[in-house]
């Protein structure tokens, strides 16, 4: 054997080696729990939506996270938006329980809305704002809006120029379905 093969042979027996190692080594995990109220407020981790509050309560259900700095932003679009900048230690529960504090933009009535069905898991958009988590009826004032509907890996899935009038609730349906315009 040469001296050239006896190097590959070496670094890959080292390769080897290396990839053994690291897969024997468990990875480094903490988890952030979300008690806040409202609980349908959106969750984002580093900037990614990860689904309403209500999914992190329970800490059976905590979102899993890499050890390391992180930032988690509690967001409704009638309450002040929480932000938690923190530091996980590997095993770590780190619990966001708060009350969030109205904004003062929420209708004084329920005057519209807009129901999102069929697309699972899903953050809803309105002029490129979160407004809430697909699936359920969600308030807003009448006007003119881009409404945007995206997978939990920030895939658009539906976008569209909507005018909602006073006490109409849009159903927006999956891509290819009609949209449906319900007066109250």
């Amino acid at each position: 054997m040469g001296i050239e093969q006896l190097m590959k042979t070496t670094l890959s027996v080292a390769v080897l080696m290396g990839a053994m190692l690291a897969a024997q080594m468990p990875d480094k995990f903490g988890y952030v729990q979300t008690s806040v109220t409202p609980a349908t407020a959106g969750v984002f981790v580093d900037g990614k939506y990860m689904g309403p509050a209500s999914l992190y309560a329970d800490k059976a259900r905590a979102i899993k996270v890499a050890v390391g700095n992180h930032r988690v932003e509690i967001v409704d679009p009638y309450h002040a938006t929480l932000v938690s900048d923190f530091q996980i230690a590997d095993g770590q529960y780190n619990e966001i329980k708060q009350a969030m504090k109205p904004n003062g933009k929420a209708p004084k009535n329920k005057v519209s809305g807009v129901l999102t069905e069929g697309f699972g898991e899903a953050a809803v958009y309105i002029d490129d704002a979160y407004f809430g988590h697909a699936g359920r009826t969600i308030d807003v004032k009448p006007g003119k809006f881009m409404l945007k509907v995206t997978s939990m890996d920030g895939t658009i899935l539906r976008e569209l120029k909507v005018e909602l009038r006073n006490r109409e609730t849009l159903v927006l349906p999956e891509e290819g379905a009609p949209v449906v315009r319900r007066t109250q």
